[in-house]
């Protein structure tokens, strides 16, 4: 019973942190729609696990929601990477929320 417990766990802790990573990545740029939706298109393919939702095409982009203080934060960090030329280190959540077709942000820092 133990090792199943064990097992279940590790399977569990695993999927916990499958998300996309930008790992000192440059931007190529930004788009923001009159919705408020928004992302940041990086100039190489995140590296980690990406979601089943994201397709293959967006496989360099992570996702974010201008209507919100956090996505209005995102904005302000890529607008700054991409006019600086400063690196990002970002991951995604694992999950397609905003658009549905690509990975959306989850944290970040300027490198």
């Amino acid at each position: 019973m133990k090792k199943i417990v064990i097992a279940i766990l590790l399977f569990l802790s695993f999927n916990i942190f499958a998300a996309g990573v930008a790992n000192t990545f440059t931007v190529g740029f930004v788009r923001v729609d009159k919705s408020g939706k928004g992302y940041v298109q990086f100039t190489e393919a995140l590296t980690g696990t990406r979601p089943a939702c994201s397709k293959s095409n967006y496989s360099s982009a992570l996702a974010f929601d201008t209507t919100s203080e956090g996505g209005k934060s995102i904005l302000s960090v890529a607008f700054m990477a991409k006019a600086t030329g400063s690196t990002l280190y970002v991951v995604g959540t694992n999950t397609c929320d905003v658009y549905g077709v690509m990975e959306d942000w989850s944290y970040g820092r300027v490198e």
